[in-house]
């Protein structure tokens, strides 16, 4: 089977990130990657529950 990538248009959202939005992003996420990076039995539940798919 062949795979072809969609066109990109103009609009699309397939743009390029700016560097603002790739570091408010970032900025944002820090807390949850310490959190998972720093407490193992957080990371334990938090994959858990995605791959359970009980993200409450």
């Amino acid at each position: 089977m062949l795979y072809r990538a969609a066109p990109r248009r103009k609009g699309s959202l397939h743009k390029r990130l700016k560097a603002d939005t790739l570091r408010k992003v970032s900025v944002a996420m820090l807390p949850f990657y310490k959190a998972i990076a720093s407490r193992r039995t957080f990371a334990i539940h938090w994959s858990e529950a995605v791959i359970q798919g009980n993200l409450e």
